[in-house]
This record gives structure tokens, C-alpha cells and sequence, in this order.
């Protein structure tokens, strides 16, 4: 009985992992609306049409199914990061906070680049531009996204020195470029299978400094009023 039930339950888990990870692949090379739910159930081999819905229930079931399954470790890389930045003291330091946030992403690539071709950060940067969907990546009370949620929290009290509406714009204009950067040196990786180690790292950590200037930049006193008067168009 044991062996049976083991068997069953392991042919479920393979089957929704199976389906997660084409989807995936499907969302990242052409849109989350554009792929439909028959669709990743024909990519994926399957027979049983009700497969999809008996797991995630809805495409929305699918897409934090996605996200649960990626970010689970890529989560607890970050609380590791985070772990030793608190014994160190460093956790009002926007740069150590800023690698928090970038490293795990990095090791994710380092990682599937070893084993086989990456799509989720792609998938990612989809799901931050879909108009029907990007509501899903701001559910911090999930579990595997307490990591981000606190490097989010100590990063807005490190830049307590700034205006409020500055923090909260630059941490989105953050957790934006930080996405979509990595989300195509993701694919240039696919393409020309620059995988190495070197690449990678000299990218991460060259995102980090970039990142770091954006975030700590004096905010400017002054008010920009852009009107069309300031240019002129010449045939």
C-alpha cells in the first residue's frame, strides 16, 4: 500500500512540475494573456484536458504556482543573505541590501545555466507588464516572498533621509530595472550561451552598482516642467 500511494503521489508531483515548467516557457516567450491554459496542456503532452484545472484550478492558480515553485529557494538564498547582513550589521546599508535582492536572482541563472536553459526571469518580466496579472507579484504576505519583503522594508528605512514619494518611486523604478535587465541578459545567455561564471558575476555585480547610484542619488530641488515649448522639430 505504501508503495503505491508513494508512486501516485510522486506521478502528481511530476506531472504539476511538468506543467509549471512549460508554462513557464510559454508565458516567457509569448506573453501571459497570449498563452491560453488548452494551449499549455497540448504543449506538455497531456492527455487528461482536465490536468490544469485539477492542479492550479485558473490561470491564476498557474501563475503563483510558478512563483511559489521559483521563488521558494531563490527565497531562501535571501533570508541567508539577510541572516548574515543582521549579524554584521549591515542591514541599513543600501548596497549590501540592494546585492540581497540581486544575488539570488544571479544564482538562480548560475544555476539553471549549468543544467539546462532559464526562462523565469523572462516569465517575470512578463508578469510585471501584463495589465491582467502583474497584481500577483505584489502579494508579499506569501511565504516565499518574505525575503524581498524585508529587504523592500530595511531598503525604505535606509533612505529615510529621502522624501517618502522618492523611496517608493525608486524602489519600484529598482525592482523594475533589476527585472527586466536581468530578464535580457537572461535570454542574451540562451542565445549565445555566455554562461560562465565571469560573465555572470562581472553582470551581477555591475547591475548592483547601477542600482546602488539610482537609489542614493541626491534627490533634485529642483522642479522639472516640461512643456512642448522647450523643443522645436525640424523636418
Amino acid at each position: 500500500m505504501t508503495t503505491k500511494t508513494s508512486t501516485k503521489t510522486s506521478t502528481k508531483t511530476s506531472t504539476k512540475v511538468e506543467l509549471i515548467i512549460v508554462a513557464e516557457r510559454l508565458f516567457a516567450q509569448e506573453g501571459i494573456e497570449t498563452v491560453s491554459m488548452q494551449r499549455i496542456s497540448k504543449e506538455a503532452g497531456q492527455r487528461n484536458k482536465s490536468a490544469l484545472q485539477y492542479h492550479f484550478k485558473n490561470k491564476n492558480g498557474l501563475l503563483e504556482a510558478i512563483l511559489k515553485y521559483r521563488m521558494t529557494p531563490i527565497n531562501q538564498s535571501r533570508l541567508v543573505l539577510l541572516k548574515e547582513l543582521h549579524k554584521s550589521g549591515l542591514t541599513n546599508d543600501v548596497r549590501s541590501l540592494i546585492g540581497a535582492v540581486v544575488y539570488p536572482f544571479a544564482e538562480h541563472l548560475k544555476h539553471q545555466s549549468e543544467h539546462t536553459e532559464s526562462y523565469y526571469i523572462r516569465f517575470l518580466s512578463r508578469l510585471q507588464n501584463s495589465t491582467t496579472y502583474s497584481s500577483i507579484i505584489h502579494k508579499h504576505e506569501q511565504p516565499w516572498m518574505e525575503g524581498l519583503a524585508l529587504c523592500t522594508g530595511y531598503l525604505l528605512a535606509a533612505l529615510s533621509n529621502y522624501p517618502e514619494s522618492v523611496r517608493h518611486h525608486r524602489n519600484e523604478f529598482m525592482s523594475n530595472t533589476l527585472v527586466h535587465s536581468m530578464a535580457n541578459y537572461e535570454a542574451r545567455l540562451s542565445q549565445n550561451h555566455q554562461n560562465s561564471l565571469d560573465s555572470i558575476n562581472h553582470f551581477t555585480h555591475n547591475l548592483t552598482d547601477y542600482l546602488f547610484g539610482g537609489l542614493t542619488q541626491k534627490s533634485s530641488s529642483e522642479k522639472l516642467e516640461l512643456t512642448t515649448s522647450h523643443y522645436s522639430l525640424s523636418a
